[in-house]
């Protein structure tokens, strides 16, 4: 089959220069939209005819008072007579291997 175009209208030729024209396209656009300012309306003639009063609330500050902790009982003090505590014995701090692992794995 034969081709009829001719190679002038060919557009992938001239690729690369609207790669770059869309480029520079681009930047151009960008630096005007930094460079754009704006300056603020004066609307003053809307805000001579409404004027309102805004008034803030007062809020009372409000002091946090700390719980009152409950009274504790008064623990009774019965004092033992000397010849019970000669007769009470050492304990036993000496454990044995499988009584430590027993407390260790609870």
């Amino acid at each position: 089959m034969e081709l009829k175009k001719s190679p002038k209208a060919n557009l992938e030729n001239k690729r690369m220069l609207f790669i770059e024209i869309g480029l520079v396209v681009a930047l151009v656009i960008v630096l005007a939209a930094f460079e754009y300012k704006t300056y603020e309306k004066n609307a003053s003639f809307l805000d001579a005819e409404v004027q309102q009063v805004i008034e803030e609330e007062q809020i009372p500050v409000t002091l946090e008072t700390p719980p009152r902790h409950p009274k504790l009982p008064r623990l009774l003090y019965f004092p033992m007579p000397l010849k019970s505590l000669k007769t009470i014995s050492p304990l036993k701090t000496t454990l044995s291997l499988k009584q430590k692992m027993t407390l260790l794995l609870r």
